[in-house]
């Protein structure tokens, strides 16, 4: 039998277990309550933003940024600088006239050296005066130079060319006369030495130079 002291100690002690149980139980209640209270929201709690919305929220922020920071432009004005022309360092060189007649150095020479055994020692205005004849002739009847000065009875000293040389008077005279055209008119051609030929009224007096008698024919006159 327990003495009537061992009952009541155990029953106090009995009484201070379910104390101490409930008191257990109420700081559980209070642990669990709490940690419900400090829980972090979960992903799905949080309020979502689209991309678009985000887009368009940049394009509006950017339009802000634009409108403030817009600074106004200066108009640069640039002086227009007019360049002087520039003269040229080379001085223009006017081109040699075109030749009355083209003629080779061959025939030249060959011409010169017949304007020679026909004027001896007459001036330089008499060759040239002669060279205009040969001219004439080659152009009133369209022949060659060669067919002008050997023809028959005309030039008689013409067999002398071959073996003969032309002056540096002579040659100057052909060259002017071939650059600058004839020094008589078209319709001369014929000369002889001492006076005008006479064979023919179609062949009248033209003038005189030196001692040579220039004749025209009237045919090429008209």
């Amino acid at each position: 039998m327990l003495s009537k002291s061992n009952k009541n100690r155990i029953i106090g002690g009995i009484i201070l277990l379910g104390v101490l149980t409930l008191n257990i139980k109420l700081i559980d209640l209070q642990t669990q309550t709490g940690a419900q209270t400090l829980e972090t929201p979960t992903y799905s709690q949080i309020p979502c933003t689209s991309q678009q919305e985000v887009e368009e929220k940049n394009e509006h922020t950017s339009s802000e940024v634009e409108e403030k920071v817009e600074v106004p432009v200066e108009e640069v004005q640039v002086d227009t600088v007019q360049e002087e022309p520039v003269s040229s360092a080379v001085e223009y060189v006017e081109p040699e006239p075109k030749p009355y007649m083209e003629m080779g150095e061959s025939d030249v020479y060959e011409l010169a050296t017949l304007v020679y055994l026909e004027s001896g020692a007459e001036s330089f205005e008499c060759q040239k005066a002669i060279a205009s004849v040969v001219l004439h002739r080659m152009q009133n009847d369209n022949l060659t130079l060669q067919e002008v000065i050997y023809a028959k009875n005309q030039f008689s000293p013409a067999y002398l060319i071959a073996q003969s040389e032309p002056s540096e008077s002579t040659l100057q005279a052909v060259r002017e006369v071939l650059q600058d055209g004839p020094i008589i008119p078209n319709y001369v051609t014929f000369f002889r030495a001492d006076y005008y030929h006479d064979w023919s009224e179609l062949i009248i007096p033209y003038c005189v130079i030196d001692h040579t008698y220039f004749s025209a024919d009237v045919r090429l006159m008209e």
